[in-house]
């Protein structure tokens, strides 16, 4: 891991410290809100209230991916303070109702560039609940604190110039996101309200306010809706800004911030404190000082930092009285419980959810409530909801895993039956593939990009939405609940559709066929923010029908080796999710999380442990740069959490916990109520840092012999003895009755029987042969319009033509029909072309731009050949002189992904093929900044036909990408598919 920067921010400076007294062993103070503003952590130092609505911070810049935080550590110059932040996240949005103090503000016009401030670290504190920093063009410190519907500026003028000048408070509307509309008006000389209406990745966002000041505005500046000046008093030493914010009304901010901060109270320090112990109240859930109250320090700072950026999201959505804007624009209002908005839920299924149905049930409740209302006014679950939107980000119906697993700790237990039926609902809707998935038991890579990581996603959700179909059925005796879960447990076995037996890998299936060429190392639109390694071990519903595929424990913990010890390296496209590598194990994102944890499955608990110290060891800090990846809305450090205790969820829903080593003597988890859970660490040799082995536990005082824990079993509390020592244990847990099981009852699932042919097209003749994959089963199939029969050889073809298969167990089970067009070419030209075009975007080789096959707009499914940073050229050979007048070429834009079409295309003709005459030219149409994703036909049609046999295509690139795109500076990609000449 990268060590930048060592200086420690959090240690108390001259600056900021106000008169709060600080207490010794309290929690709060082991925070360090500056780790993960560095590398690629993307949180925030701000000050905010635990899963508060308002986090007021720091910015720092405006766009670039490192920025999505608005701070980042690298930086010297802070443009304001604004009062939303996402952390942790890997795109950029919020950054609302920006303030900046000021002196001496002349211009008639919000200007950042003259407004923003340099700073240093060396005058800047975080903790929590509060952040400070000096800056230095003006001398004025600043103070921020936050609850949990409000935030407060304390801003200190020291002025550089004469006497008795005047500060000034910049108020910011436009600031970062494309603003859609706003209002901002003064009320009283203490009082500013407006709104803010934005678009970025939430492509509707309203954000109304309340801001009041504890000194009388002297003057008052508007600058149209962008914003507005406010001026005080010659000599005014010391301002108090509180501000309330609400998606719905600024009657509602003021609400919210009266429940903060009392009407005629700017008190800052009174607000600092409480806030200080909500944290203090949300930290000491999970207890690690030991029974002395002490430990290491560094351990301690890194985990209580973790666990402090555990509770930066969800935030509190609706305000005080119930009242939010809803998914369908309407306000809404949330009845005896609180609604949530920023559900990262790819990222936060995994751990951090988890987490929190231990500690914090109730919360939990008002999660599963929320998401009923998020279903109610959206029509499904969330996927990536941000502040009453749903961005469609990230892949699965990850909802699913979230209410399972509360719902196996029998929190909201009542909404059982419309949580399914809105899991249901969700998991059936016609788009991301879903529809090809449920027809096919797979996600073909001809129909949906990153086909593979949908494949294993879905499965897994399905198994989640089985499991709550049984509690239902259980609950109510209703045979259709049975019908629902057996319906989905079958769909959850589809994991096996993507996994190779060849290379023990998940590969994508492309047309009936393994995808070929397949690099695992690769990383392409298969898979989601990973590679073939990364993915292939995610499978934890059926952890041991996986470990069977494998060829049994062996062979399974080879595989997990070879992980583990591969390079440190990946091919094709550069993925900067991708970081925190151990071999091609990639810590740094979300899909790789569980598997250090899969040697216990496979009895070879003592490797988990090793590795799952290794990551603790290497790659966290409190330092900035602590975090080897995205944090993702606390993702990233629930899993040091739940690692550092030793209790980790591999399969949520499921209610079970992998045992690993933890790094604390004692460990006290509050369960909700008065229910604790002890976790206790007793090490040979009394160095906990060099024991990361079990070899025996104790619960509550018996010998227990399993390398895994059930919430059934510690529900209620009691205490958990682990022996731990320096060196592995090959005994402990491995005795088959001793290991971690998750097994899917595969019953009437059939594999997909596949195709072996080395493409779908050829020119004379081609010999397609079939797989069963199961070797019990037959395999059937249909040539073209015939009718079936069983497969006894390869089929030889010579003409197009579609072939259609199954598989059919002895029991009379099927699997689903894999059906394919296999493409005889027209054998009546050639094509050279004269540029190299990127690997991953190959469309068949230089052929398949005369193959007759047409890629479609959706072009992450492949079927297009991607040029970059080079013009395309190319000379189609017709093998003999034709008339021909009509010239074509089709090309795809999709700007975000750095694909525009060409800026024009020339077509030349020749006889002899060296001498070319230009015919003529297509020009572009297309705008530059036109972010549809489109594909357009550059025609040329003569008046005139023209003898010729070649003709050379030539498209001039894009070029570099200009100043107003997120990728300025790049170069950009001509994207091809087909080539015609008539």
């Amino acid at each position: 891991m990268r060590k930048i920067f060592t200086i420690l921010v959090v240690a108390a400076v001259t600056v900021g410290i106000s008169s709060c007294s600080k207490k010794e062993g309290r929690l709060v103070d082991y925070v360090n809100p500056m780790v993960g503003t560095d590398f690629t952590g993307h949180t925030f130092p701000g000050a905010t209230a635990p899963f508060g609505m308002v986090q007021l911070s720091p910015d720092t810049r405006i766009d670039t991916w490192e920025g999505c935080s608005g701070y980042h550590y690298s930086d010297d110059t802070i443009i304001g303070f604004s009062h939303t932040h996402l952390s942790g996240t890997g795109v950029l949005d919020y950054g609302d109702v920006l303030l900046m103090p000021v002196m001496r503000y002349e211009l008639d016009s919000l200007d950042r560039e003259w407004y923003q401030s340099r700073f240093s670290h060396k005058r800047e504190e975080a903790a929590a609940g509060y952040y400070s920093v000096l800056l230095d063009r003006w001398n004025i410190l600043a103070e921020l604190t936050a609850g949990p519907r409000s935030g407060m500026h304390r801003y200190t003028f020291r002025s550089t110039g004469g006497e008795g000048e005047a500060p000034s408070i910049l108020i910011d509307l436009v600031h970062r996101d494309l603003l859609l509309n706003s209002d901002i008006r003064q009320e009283s000389d203490r009082v500013i309200t407006g709104f803010r209406r934005s678009k970025s990745w939430s492509e509707d966002q309203m954000v109304h306010f309340y801001m009041e000041f504890s000194e009388p505005v002297a003057e008052y500046r508007h600058f149209g809706e962008k914003g507005a000046l406010v001026t005080f008093a010659p000599g005014t030493g010391q301002v108090t800004v509180k501000v309330g914010i609400s998606s719905v009304s600024s009657d509602n901010a003021r609400e919210n911030l009266l429940s903060d901060v009392p009407e005629d109270s700017f008190d800052f320090d009174a607000r600092r404190a409480a806030t200080e112990e909500l944290w203090e109240r949300y930290l000491s859930k999970i207890d690690v000082r030991g029974e002395n109250g002490r430990g290491d320090r560094e351990r301690l700072r890194t985990f209580y930092t973790a666990l402090y950026h555990t509770a930066i999201a969800p935030n509190i959505f609706s305000d005080v009285n119930g009242e939010y804007r809803g998914m369908d624009r309407q306000i809404h209002r949330a009845e005896g419980f609180d609604r949530y908005t920023v559900f990262s839920l790819w990222d936060t299924f995994r751990t951090l959810h988890p987490m929190l149905t231990l500690i914090e049930p109730e919360r939990t409740e008002d999660f599963l409530r929320s998401f009923l209302t998020i279903w109610r006014e959206g029509g499904k679950l969330p996927v990536w909801e941000l502040s009453g939107w749903e961005t469609n980000c990230m892949i699965g119906y990850n909802s699913t895993p979230v209410i399972a697993e509360a719902l196996s700790h029998g929190i909201g237990l009542e909404y059982a039956p419309e949580l399914l039926e809105a899991m249901v609902e969700s998991s059936c809707k016609d788009e991301f593939g879903i529809s090809h998935y449920r027809q096919r038991y797979v996600v073909p890579a001809e129909e949906e990009h990153e086909s593979v990581s949908k494949t294993l996603e879905y499965a897994y959700d399905d198994w989640c939405i089985a499991q709550v179909a049984d509690m239902v059925y259980r609950q109510t005796g209703e045979q259709r609940y049975a019908d629902i879960r057996d319906r989905y447990l079958k769909y959850s076995a589809s994991y096996i559709n993507v996994w190779d037996p060849e290379t023990g890998l998940m590969r994508p299936m492309m047309s009936g066929r393994w995808l070929t060429p397949f690099e695992p190392t690769e990383v392409n639109n298969h898979y989601t923010e990973a590679n073939s390694w990364q993915y292939s071990f995610f499978a934890p519903h059926d952890v041991n029908g996986h470990i069977a595929l494998m060829g049994g424990d062996e062979a399974f913990c080879a595989k997990l080796d070879s992980l583990f010890s591969a390079p440190e390296r990946t091919t094709g496209r550069t993925q900067v999710d991708i970081t925190g590598l151990i071999g091609q194990y990639a810590h740094g994102n979300e899909p790789s999380h569980q598997t250090a944890y899969l040697y216990a499955y496979a009895g070879q608990h003592w490797k988990t442990c090793a590795m799952v110290r290794r990551v603790l060891d290497e790659l966290y800090t409190s330092e900035p740069d602590g975090l080897c990846g995205n944090d993702d809305c606390g993702q990233m450090s629930a899993w040091y959490v739940m690692s550092a205790i030793g209790l980790y969820p591999v399969t949520p829903g499921s209610g079970v916990y992998v045992l690993s080593a933890p790094v604390f003597e004692r460990t006290v988890l509050s369960l909700g109520g008065d229910k604790r859970l002890t976790i206790k660490a007793v090490c040979e040799g009394g160095n906990i840092d060099r024991c990361k082995y079990i070899s025996a536990v104790l619960f509550n005082g018996q010998p227990y012999s399993r390398s895994y824990i059930r919430w059934d079993d510690i529900r209620e509390g009691g205490e958990l003895e682990l022996t731990l020592v320096p060196e592995p244990d090959y005994d402990f847990g491995t005795a088959v009755e001793d290991r971690p099981v998750s097994r899917l009852d595969k019953s009437g699932f059939v594999r997909n029987p596949w195709f072996e042919a080395s493409s779908d097209i050829f020119e004379k003749s081609m010999e397609v042969a079939v797989n069963s994959g199961t070797p019990d089963c037959r395999v059937y199939i249909k040539v073209g319009g015939g009718r079936y029969r069983e497969y006894t050889g390869p089929v030889t073809l010579d003409r197009t033509t579609r072939l259609s298969i199954y598989s059919e167990a002895p029991d009379g089970s099927r699997s689903p029909e894999v059906s394919a067009v296999f493409h005889r070419m027209k054998d009546d030209m050639d094509i050279t072309t004269y540029c190299e075009y990127n690997p991953q975007y190959n469309a068949r080789g230089p052929r398949g731009l005369i193959d007759g096959l047409r890629g479609s707009v959706n072009w992450k499914t492949g079927g297009w050949q991607g040029y970059q940073d080079t013009d395309f050229t190319a000379v189609v050979d017709l093998r003999s002189v034709r008339t021909v007048s009509t010239f074509g070429s089709g090309y795809c834009q999709d700007a975000r992904s750095w694909i525009w079409m060409p800026r024009y295309v020339v077509y030349s003709v020749s006889v002899d093929g060296e001498n070319f005459t230009p015919v003529g030219k297509v020009d572009n149409t297309v705008e530059e900044q036109d972010y549809t994703i489109q594909t357009r036909d550059f025609v040329l049609r003569l008046s005139e036909p023209v003898a010729v046999r070649y003709v050379k295509v030539f498209a001039k690139n894009f070029g570099t990408i200009p100043s107003w795109h997120l990728g300025a500076g790049g170069e950009g990609f001509i994207f091809i598919d087909e080539i015609w000449v008539e």
